[in-house]
């Protein structure tokens, strides 16, 4: 039977504390707390990535980030607009969430994409993708709320964001 090295069991916790850092402060290029009497928030970002958007939902298209480009908390019940804009080349969204997986490819204008939903309060991870396998585009989003939003500051440096571990070095797997 083969065991694990320590060597894949220390690169796996890595690997899940700095996506769960990136997740939790607001994604790779910032986010933002959805909530009522808020303004409306644009940033900006680069499409693509490593992963298969259709393997999160198989109507989700392009390629995606392997963790959060953004993630925005909604606060209440209401409808939340998410819409990328970019004049270089054709992007995707994917928005998973509380209240559901959605996805678009051009529901915006020409290749841009739109997702328009009534959602419930809780924490929306938002990947801007790339039609296009290998593509990266520079993009922005626009996200607006029933009352708009506070802007979080996106993760700078995720090395420096590992924190400390407790490794108990013995027997793991019997």
């Amino acid at each position: 039977m083969h065991t694990p090295s320590f060597l894949a069991v220390l690169t796996a916790l890595v690997l899940s504390i700095v996506s769960t850092d990136a997740w939790g402060q607001g994604g790779r290029f910032g986010g933002g707390i959805i909530a009522p009497g808020s303004p409306p928030v644009t940033l900006s970002g680069t499409s693509g990535g490593p992963r298969q958007a259709n393997s999160v939902n198989s109507s989700c298209r392009g390629t995606i980030a392997m963790v959060p480009d953004h993630v925005f908390t909604v606060t209440t019940p209401m409808s939340v607009r998410f819409e990328v804009i970019t004049a270089t080349g054709d992007t995707t969204l994917v928005v998973i969430g509380p209240s559901g997986v959605f996805c678009d490819d051009d529901g915006g204008n020409s290749f841009n994409p739109r997702v328009n939903r009534h959602v419930m309060p809780g924490q929306y991870q938002v990947y801007v993708g790339s039609y296009s396998s290998g593509q990266m585009h520079p993009y922005t989003i626009q996200v607006s709320g029933q009352g708009g939003m506070v802007p979080v500051a996106p993760v700078i440096n995720t090395a420096a964001r590992f924190g400390t571990a407790m490794l108990n070095i013995g027997p793991m797997f019997a």
